[in-house]
C-alpha cells in the first residue's frame, strides 16, 4: 500500500520548525543591523570629529570669520553636530589666545552652523547616544582651536575641563547588546 499525502501531524512539524527557523532568522537579523549601524554610526563620528579638527587646521591661515570648528554631541535631542566657534566681542580670533578659552567656555550663539549637512545628524536607527557618566550634562563638546590645535574637551558643552582629560562619546544598540566609545584625548587623537 502506497501513501499518496501528509499525515496531519507531519504538517504540524513541517510548519513548527518553519516557525522557529523564521524566528531565529529574524531575530539574528535585527541584532547584525543594529551591530552594522552601530559600527557605521562610531565612523561617521570619528570623520566628524577628524574633519572638524582638519577645518581647524587648514581655515586658520585664511579669513575665516570661525577662530576654530568642534563637534558637539547632544544627549537629549540623540544629535552630533560640526560648528564653527565664533566667540561674541572678537574682532580677531588671534587676538583671543588659546589660554583664555578653557576658563572662558563657549557662550550661547558661539557655536556655528557649519554646513547644513553636518549640522544636527541624527543617530541611525537601532542607534543610541548615551552619556559616558551621570555627571554629565546633555552636551558633550570637542573643540579644536588653531594654529596648533589646541584641544578643548566639554562634558557640559560650555565649560572646559583640564587638557588632561580625555573625553568619550558612548554608543550602544537600541537592544543593549552591542556598544562602542569613542575616545578623544588631550592631544586630538580620536579612538573608536
Amino acid at each position: 500500500m502506497s501513501r499518496k499525502a501528509f499525515t496531519l501531524v507531519e504538517l504540524l512539524v513541517v510548519v513548527a520548525i518553519s516557525a522557529l527557523l523564521s524566528t531565529l532568522a529574524i531575530t539574528y537579523s535585527s541584532v547584525g543591523r543594529n551591530a552594522v549601524s552601530l559600527s557605521v554610526e562610531s565612523a561617521k563620528i570619528a570623520e566628524f570629529i577628524l574633519q572638524a579638527k582638519q577645518l581647524s587646521i587648514s581655515t586658520y591661515t585664511g579669513a575665516s570669520l570661525s577662530c576654530g570648528y568642534g563637534v558637539v554631541f547632544n544627549i537629549a535631542a540623540q544629535t552630533y553636530s560640526i560648528f564653527a566657534y565664533a566667540p561674541s566681542g572678537v574682532f580677531s580670533c588671534r587676538q583671543l589666545p588659546a589660554s583664555s578659552i578653557g576658563s572662558r567656555g563657549i557662550g550661547s550663539g558661539e557655536e556655528q552652523l557649519y554646513t547644513p549637512g553636518t549640522w544636527r545628524v541624527h543617530l541611525s536607527s537601532g542607534v543610541v547616544l548615551r552619556s559616558p557618566s551621570p555627571q554629565v550634562n546633555n552636551l558633550v563638546t570637542v573643540l579644536f582651536y588653531p594654529p596648533a590645535p589646541t584641544v578643548f574637551l566639554s562634558n557640559d558643552g560650555m565649560a572646559f575641563a583640564s587638557t588632561t582629560a580625555t573625553l568619550t562619546v558612548n554608543l550602544v544598540t537600541a537592544d543593549g547588546k552591542n556598544s562602542a566609545v569613542i575616545s578623544v584625548n588631550p592631544e586630538g587623537q580620536v579612538n573608536f
